[in-house]
């Protein structure tokens, strides 16, 4: 009868000790300055967003990943203009986010658009109740609802005034098994975003106000090992062909496979032009000084060119690499480094 007890009461232990998805925290999950993170975009048709619950299993192992990427960066490019702001998060090349992360939260202060290079950005969102997405650390079924409001400041006469107003929520609402054509990953946390906000634009001339109601999901899959999200599927309102319609996006991170340290990456590659017929610049920017050796491979993984490495110190540096002797097709430009490996694609056509 002891026996049987005993027995009972280890296998209740052991099931509540089973693992429930990564614990993230600023560490393992919250973007630094320097950070790039680079995710592949990939094909929409007949994807779902799949359930919410405990030991899910999420398969995307089918997903057609293109040949586009989708690059995020992170600097501190204008975060002196805002108190307490630790990083710029660039979500396109002319648009960003003044974001606050600490060990305690993910904060978004304002939005900036940088119309063109040679003038100073327009902030057109200043968040005098910072959007809260994340407070750390986060465990499996952790929810946090935030309100937050913001105005932008009217740079230019005439400028319509926006006020926004709105509620967010951030709820880790799965875990399990993450398929992806990479691989499988065991254990992994989902964070499901709801943002929620009306934006009303007070026009001058003629005088009128505009209401616009905004719905945003997005849905990250996170390991606790990379600070990158796996996969990151998106739902927003956007314009095609005149029509407002919910665009759906995915993006699935770069380097999941081993190629790239996504991590802790410090580096960032450039190739311009991508496609090219006959040469490309190769940019190098980093935080720190670094060797760097480049090699290109074709579809086979085999080397077709290979440069001699260089010493680049912080900055952007650049070479050129000639492609005229190689056939058109698709190739990888390999950047490997003392602070690690960047693979980024190029097309010769």
């Amino acid at each position: 009868m002891k026996t049987k007890i005993l027995t009972l009461v280890l296998s209740f232990i052991g099931f509540s000790a089973f693992p429930q998805g990564p614990t993230l925290t600023m560490q393992n999950s919250g973007p630094q300055p320097g950070d790039v993170f680079i995710s592949l975009i990939a094909d929409t048709t007949g994807i779902i967003i799949g359930s919410s619950g405990a030991n899910h299993r999420w398969d995307y192992s089918n997903l057609i990943i293109g040949t586009l990427n989708h690059e995020e960066d992170y600097s501190t490019d204008y975060t002196a203009n805002f108190p307490g702001a630790t990083a710029s998060y660039f979500y396109t090349s002319q648009m960003a986010n003044i974001i606050k992360v600490d060990t305690g939260a993910y904060s978004i202060l304002a939005e900036l658009d940088q119309p063109v290079p040679y003038m100073a950005p327009l902030c057109t969102m200043f968040y005098s109740e910072p959007q809260i997405l994340f407070t750390y650390p986060i465990n499996f079924s952790n929810e946090i609802i935030n309100p937050f409001a913001g105005s932008n400041p009217q740079y230019y006469q005439g400028q319509p005034t926006t006020c926004r107003r709105g509620i967010s929520s951030t709820n880790a609402d799965g875990w399990g098994m993450l398929l992806l054509p990479s691989g499988i990953f065991n254990n992994v946390l989902r964070v499901k975003i709801i943002e929620d906000y009306t934006d009303s634009i007070v026009m001058t001339n003629p005088p009128s106000v505009i209401i616009n109601n905004v719905h945003i999901e997005k849905y990250l899959w996170y390991d606790g090992i990379h600070r990158k999200p796996l996969l990151k599927i998106e739902l927003k309102p956007g314009i095609q062909d005149s029509i407002q319609v919910i665009i759906k996006s995915i993006l699935v991170a770069e380097g999941i496979n081993g190629i790239n340290n996504l991590s802790d990456r410090r580096i960032k590659l450039n190739i311009y032009p991508n496609p090219t017929d006959k040469q490309s610049l190769l940019t190098v920017t980093t935080t720190e000084k670094i060797d760097a050796g480049f090699t290109v491979l074709d579809m086979t993984g085999n080397e077709v060119i290979k440069l001699k490495p260089q010493t680049f110190n912080p900055g952007a540096c650049s070479v050129i690499i000639d492609f005229e002797s190689l056939p058109r097709g698709l190739y990888f430009v390999k950047c490997e480094t003392t602070m690690g490996t960047v693979v980024k694609k190029i097309l010769l056509r």
